[in-house]
């Protein structure tokens, strides 16, 4: 990121309560990143990765938004893209010879 680029975290779902001293990352909901003001054909790029628990149960949904705002000739503008993800169903069938994982198709 270059020196007009914030990055700032919110522990909660909703609302303007943004920090930018995170203690515990595993609490963040929501982050957002401001690029400040951008010239025409000037371009810059985000990675992130998003870890899911192990322990999870299998068949768990969630969903991963990201929004960007933008203005431009005095017109503010808005594209949300909204991406779902998913832990697989996993079945675990037992018996007294032998264990069985069986993964979805």
């Amino acid at each position: 990121m270059n020196n007009q680029e914030t990055v700032e975290y919110s522990y909660e779902k909703s609302g303007e309560n943004w920090t930018t001293n995170v203690e515990d990352y595993s609490k963040v909901q929501r982050f957002r990143i401001n690029v400040g003001t951008m010239t025409s054909g000037q371009t810059s790029k985000f990675e992130y990765e998003v870890n899911v628990q192990e322990q999870q149960d299998g068949g768990l949904q969630g969903y991963m938004q990201d929004t960007v705002n933008y203005s431009i000739n005095e017109q503010t503008l808005s594209e949300t893209n909204k991406t779902t993800v998913s832990t697989p169903q996993i079945a675990s069938v037992e018996n007294e010879a032998t264990k069985m994982i069986i993964f979805p198709q």
